[in-house]
C-alpha cells in the first residue's frame, strides 16, 4: 500500500489543481491577475527531495506529459520542464541543507523557473503575446505569492509523510 501513496497522492493535487482554478481563481475579485496554481509542482519537488530524487523526476515526466495533454495546447513543455526542475532541485539540495526555509525557498524558485521557460516557449512560437512587463505584474507575482500560500502549508505535512513513506521503502 505505501507504494501507491506517492501515485495517490499526486493525482488528487493534480485534480485539485484544476478545481481550484475553476472555483477560486476565475472569481470577480481576482479578474485581473492570472493565478496559476503548482501544486503538482510542489509535491512533486516535495517527493524528490524527501522520498526519492529518480522518484521525483519520472513522476514529474509522466503527470508533467499529463498536464500538456489536460492543461495545454502545446505537448512536451510541461513533460521535460517538470522533471528538469525536479533534477535541477535535487542537484541543488546536494550543497544546501534541507531545512523548511530553504525547501521553501528552492520551491519557489523551481515555480519561477517553470513559468519564465513556459512563458519563453509559448512567445516563441507565438502562443503568446504578453509583453514581460505584463507578465511579471499579472502572471509571475500573484503565482508566486499564491504558491507560497501552498508551500507553507503543505511542506511541513507532506514532509512528514513523505519521510515515513522513504523509511518503509528504505526496509
Amino acid at each position: 500500500m505505501i507504494r501507491y501513496f506517492l501515485p495517490i497522492i499526486v493525482s488528487v493535487v493534480f485534480i485539485a489543481d484544476s478545481l481550484f482554478v475553476n472555483f477560486f481563481a476565475n472569481q470577480s475579485w481576482f479578474h485581473q491577475w492570472i493565478l496559476s496554481p503548482k501544486l503538482t509542482l510542489i509535491v512533486l519537488l516535495l517527493a524528490t527531495i524527501y522520498i526519492n530524487p529518480k522518484k521525483g523526476i519520472q513522476y514529474a515526466f509522466f503527470f508533467g506529459l499529463l498536464y500538456d495533454i489536460v492543461y495545454t495546447d502545446l505537448l512536451g513543455v510541461y513533460m521535460f520542464g517538470m522533471p528538469a526542475i525536479c533534477y535541477i532541485v535535487s542537484k541543488l539540495l546536494k550543497v544546501l541543507q534541507t531545512n523548511v526555509v530553504i525547501i521553501t525557498i528552492l520551491t519557489i524558485v523551481g515555480i519561477t523557473l517553470l513559468e519564465f521557460y513556459v512563458y519563453e516557449i509559448n512567445s516563441m512560437i507565438g502562443l503568446t503575446h504578453m509583453s514581460m512587463d505584463r507578465f511579471l505584474t499579472y502572471r509571475l507575482y500573484p503565482t508566486l505569492i499564491l504558491n507560497l500560500v501552498f508551500v507553507v502549508l503543505l511542506a511541513y505535512p507532506l514532509r512528514k509523510q513523505f519521510e515515513k513513506v522513504a523509511y518503509k521503502l528504505t526496509d
